[in-house]
């Protein structure tokens, strides 16, 4: 199977958040992370532009 472009560029978005949320996390505990509003905004922020770029991939891929 051939991955388009576009699909290609949601799943390379969705690594680079991924590698975003574990650099925020890297290292703190979870009391930590809860304290934290900045840093619960930034994963919270990843995670929803990871949502939608999983949802703009197409069924086939």
């Amino acid at each position: 199977m051939r991955i388009n472009e576009n699909d290609l560029a949601y799943l390379i978005d969705i690594a680079d958040c991924v590698i975003g949320i574990e650099a925020f996390i890297k290292g703190i505990r979870l009391h930590e992370f809860e304290k934290d509003r900045m840093r619960k905004l930034a994963v919270e922020r990843l995670l929803e532009i990871t949502g939608q770029a999983a949802n703009n991939i197409s069924k086939e891929t």
